[in-house]
């Protein structure tokens, strides 16, 4: 079985959503790393999350999740997957990028976007990453508060970035963050 991310690693973790209610009854939701059984799931939610061509296709979402030099998180509750996230790591650079993250459209407002970028920034800092990027359509305003809260800040604005319109417009932000170790993290 994989190894679950401890989200304990990080106090800002700990107490992020304490007021939120979630859409489901019992147990709250567990981020942990993606297994091969998890990945039809996580391509329904993909479509979902950009329809057609804006999404990757299968064989390019399999290799990013099992293949490549990557980080691939899910945020389960009661047996249902509501989201992912995956992470990229180059070798020999303390510099990580966040591919791409998804969350289920009923799931949606309840957090799962921001435990799994803070459970990818906990597991990129236990690597000795010290800055994560990543890009978002201008248009994608949703994204764009998610990214904010988490605290990343425009650093680029790239035209043309995405082949097909993303939410109005091909022109994306490069946002980054500066990751840091926080209090009781190892």
């Amino acid at each position: 079985m994989p190894e679950a991310v401890d989200l304990n690693k990080e106090r800002a973790i700990q107490n992020i959503h304490t007021d939120i209610m979630y859409p489901w009854e019992g147990k709250a939701p567990v981020v942990r790393r993606v297994e091969k059984a998890d990945f039809n799931r996580v391509m329904c939610i993909e479509e979902a999350c950009f329809p057609g061509a804006l999404g990757y296709p299968r064989k390019q979402m399999y290799y990013l999740m099992f293949r490549a030099s990557s980080l691939s998180l899910v945020e389960e509750c009661e047996g249902i997957v509501t989201g992912y996230v995956i992470a990229l790591f180059r070798k020999d650079r303390k510099i990580a990028g966040i591919e791409t993250i998804g969350v289920d459209p009923q799931y949606r407002r309840t957090g799962t976007g921001l435990r799994l970028l803070c459970a990818a920034e906990a597991e990129m800092v236990s690597r000795g990453i010290s800055l994560s990027t990543l890009e978002v359509s201008v248009g994608n305003h949703s994204a764009l508060n998610l990214y904010n809260k988490a605290g990343y800040s425009p650093v680029r604005i790239i035209e043309n970035f995405y082949r097909f319109e993303h939410e109005g417009t091909r022109t994306a932000y490069r946002m980054a963050k500066h990751l840091r170790a926080q209090e009781g993290l190892k």
